[in-house]
């Protein structure tokens, strides 16, 4: 199956639960209210940190699969198993940990109206059971990838990223809206979509060695390549949430709704980006001799179809925003949307090269850089909150999309190349951040709006003819 393809799948995987989203937002706003709904945006972000439990495990397997394919001598057989094995090795007396220090971690939550501690402490005590799942999810994710089972991972994950939307939500309609029931729902989807992705892996990396013990070579194998990955995991982690808890400990429950939806919506652009370098990242492990050039091909395309894209959001994110949530809710929303959408742009690019360094075996370069980005970001994005507000907090993490983008491709060492090519798609979605926001009558923003989309088109046209000939022909 083709690149292209494969892209394209893992977009539309991304795109069903995205559309599942923006219909259940206004129902969980309503069944749950929006200071409860902040508190539960903030629950699902601490889930967020499990992932990194795996310890790398997932992309490891990515890795090693992806290089048997290319390498006869080398082994991927019983990989998934023994990943599997050593998840629940760390995960189990870590969940328990956190279970017992349960209510100490619901203090960290802001209290909302109608919602008691003991409420509070019994989601958290459900989410420390996601913690397991989490990392096993993002194990078998990884070894589909490595091998391939690109069109079984995005069915998979799309019927999954709807039930976490869905089965909450009704859980809260059919049982009481409350927040525990919301994280049992939640709990049920992510079992269901473990569950799905063992029924229909390949048997052939669920098999323990003839001797029916652990390898532990491919332990060592996966914790040595798996330790950059984790670290790179858990400073992401930090880096996308704890704008969200700076926002509930300085302006309230409330404000990390009125924050999050239209971030959320705007960020969900990642897809794109995400689907191509989940797809590009086994192709560049098996084949370096070629991985500049894709890289580059792939990065052009990506951004021919971001940046109109983006530019459609921008200008039709208010009028949709009063529509969906309301005008109070919209009224700083759309604002802290369209400047999300800078950041997405950027996170596109460094995407694509941060993949292009794992395939090298360079994720200590990553984690450098993640170690120089963190601090600076934590403390500006405390300021920011403190003293702009949300909109403050969104222009913070905007711009360190950027900055992570410009190192990504620095260390890449042939990545200016790349950011030459997508500068003037840039400087146009720019553009039309700052007519959004400017004061001017309705016809002529009408009128800048539709420029500006045909421009965008115009500077895209030849990679995105590129990517539908690549599409047709697949």
């Amino acid at each position: 199956m083709s690149f292209a393809r494969h892209t394209a799948s893992g977009m539309l995987a991304f795109g069903l639960p995205l559309f599942t989203g923006i219909a259940t937002v206004p129902a969980y706003l309503i069944v749950l209210g929006t200071e409860k709904y902040g508190v539960f945006v903030l629950l699902l972000a601490i889930l967020n940190y499990a992932a990194f439990f795996d310890l790398g495990a997932g992309r490891a397997a990515t890795f090693k699969i992806a290089r048997s394919r290319a390498d006869v001598v080398t082994s991927s057989n019983g990989i998934a198993i023994e990943g599997l094995l050593l998840c629940l090795a760390i995960c189990l007396p870590l969940a328990f940990a956190l279970f017992c220090a349960r209510e100490e971690l619901a203090l960290l939550l802001p209290a909302a109206p109608d919602t008691n501690r003991a409420e509070v402490i019994s989601a958290v005590s459900i989410s420390v059971f996601a913690i397991p799942l989490m990392a096993l999810i993002s194990l078998f994710t990884g070894v589909y990838q490595g091998g391939r089972n690109f069109y079984s991972l995005n069915a998979i994950q799309a019927l999954g990223g709807m039930a976490v939307q869905l089965v909450p939500l009704m859980t809260c309609i059919l049982i009481e809206p409350r927040l525990d029931f919301a994280m049992l729902g939640v709990l049920i989807a992510r079992i269901s979509l473990l569950l799905f992705m063992m029924l229909f892996i390949d048997r052939s990396y669920m098999q323990l060695p003839a001797s029916s013990k652990l390898s532990f070579l491919t332990v060592k194998e996966l914790l040595l390549f798996g330790r950059w990955p984790t670290i790179m995991s858990f400073a992401g982690s930090i880096i996308s949430s704890c704008d969200r808890f700076f926002i509930s400990n300085i302006s309230g429950a409330a404000a990390v709704a009125a924050y999050t939806v239209p971030f959320d919506l705007t960020n969900k652009l990642t897809i794109i980006a995400g689907s191509v370098a989940n797809t590009l990242f086994p192709s560049l492990v098996s084949d370096h001799e070629d991985a500049s050039r894709k890289t580059r091909a792939v990065s052009r395309a990506t951004i021919a179809l971001l940046t109109p894209a983006g530019v459609l959001i921008v200008g039709l994110l208010e009028p949709f925003l009063k529509l969906w949530i309301g005008a109070e809710l919209a009224e700083q929303g759309h604002m802290i949307g369209e400047i999300v959408s800078l950041g997405v742009w950027a996170t596109a690019l460094g995407a694509l090269a941060q993949a292009r360094l794992l395939a090298m075996n360079k994720g200590a370069k990553v984690v450098m850089s993640y170690a120089i980005q963190l601090p600076t970001f934590v403390i500006a994005v405390y300021f920011a909150t403190m003293y702009f507000g949300i909109i403050g907090t969104a222009i913070v993490w905007a711009i360190r999309c950027h900055v992570d983008a410009l190192m990504m491709h620095y260390l890449t060492g042939d990545g200016w190349g790349v950011l030459r090519d997508v500068f003037p798609h840039g400087a146009l979605l720019l553009v039309a951040v700052i007519l959004a926001g400017s004061d001017h009558s309705k016809s002529l923003e009408i009128s800048i709006f539709l420029i500006t989309i045909a421009v965008s088109i115009l500077l895209s046209r030849q990679s995105l003819l590129i990517v539908v000939a690549r599409l047709w022909r697949a």
